[in-house]
C-alpha cells in the first residue's frame, strides 16, 4: 500500500512509502522538505509529479491537522489551514488527519522537549531519522514530523515494521 503523510506549514515536509503488510517492508519512495508555505507547495515541481502520479494509486493520505492554539501570533503561523484546505480540494476525504501530539512516539514525561527527543530517537532507532542534508535544507524537522506521523499512523492501524528500505 503507498502512503502519502504530510507535515503543512511554511515548511511543509512530505513522505511517500510504500508498506508492504505481509512481508512489514516499509519503502520510502521520497521524502522533501518544502519552503514557501502553500504558495511554495504549489509551485513545487517534484509534488506535482508526485500528486499526479500517485493521486488515482495511494491509498492512505495522512496529514497533521492544525490547532490554533494560545501561542499563535502571526499570520504565517495559519498556513498550515491554507494547506489543509488546498489538500481537501486535491485529496477530499481520503485524508487521514492526525493532530500534532500524534507525534508522541515515546515518552510522556510532560517535558516537551523531552518528549520530542524521544520520538526523534524512535526514528532514529527504526532508521527513519532524516538530516538536512538528505532533503537540501539546513534540517529536516518538517520531513522527521511527517514520517512520525507515519509511524504513529502504522502503529495504530498494528502494521508491524520489520524491514526499512530507501527507494
Amino acid at each position: 500500500m503507498q502512503i502519502l503523510t504530510i507535515d503543512p506549514g511554511m515548511y511543509s515536509g512530505i513522505v511517500l512509502a510504500d508498506f508492504d503488510e505481509v512481508e512489514g517492508l516499509l519503502t520510502i519512495l521520497g521524502r522533501w522538505e518544502v519552503s514557501g508555505g502553500l504558495e511554495g507547495l504549489m509551485q513545487w515541481d517534484v509534488h506535482k509529479d508526485v500528486a499526479e502520479s500517485i493521486s488515482a494509486v495511494h491509498d492512505f493520505v495522512i496529514c497533521e491537522k492544525f490547532r490554533v492554539g494560545p501561542r499563535t501570533y502571526k499570520s504565517i503561523e495559519l498556513e498550515p489551514l491554507r494547506i489543509e484546505g488546498a489538500l481537501t480540494a486535491v485529496y477530499g476525504n481520503r485524508i487521514e488527519w492526525q493532530y500534532n501530539d500524534a507525534m508522541l512516539l515515546a515518552g510522556n514525561v510532560g517535558d516537551r522537549n523531552a518528549n520530542k527527543r524521544a520520538g526523534d530517537n524512535v526514528l532514529r532507532e527504526m532508521g527513519l531519522w532524516s538530516t538536512g542534508k538528505q532533503v537540501g535544507h539546513k534540517d529536516a524537522n518538517d520531513v522527521n514530523s511527517a514520517m512520525k506521523h507515519l509511524v504513529r499512523w502504522l502503529r495504530v492501524n498494528e502494521h508491524e515494521v520489520k524491514i526499512v528500505e530507501y527507494a
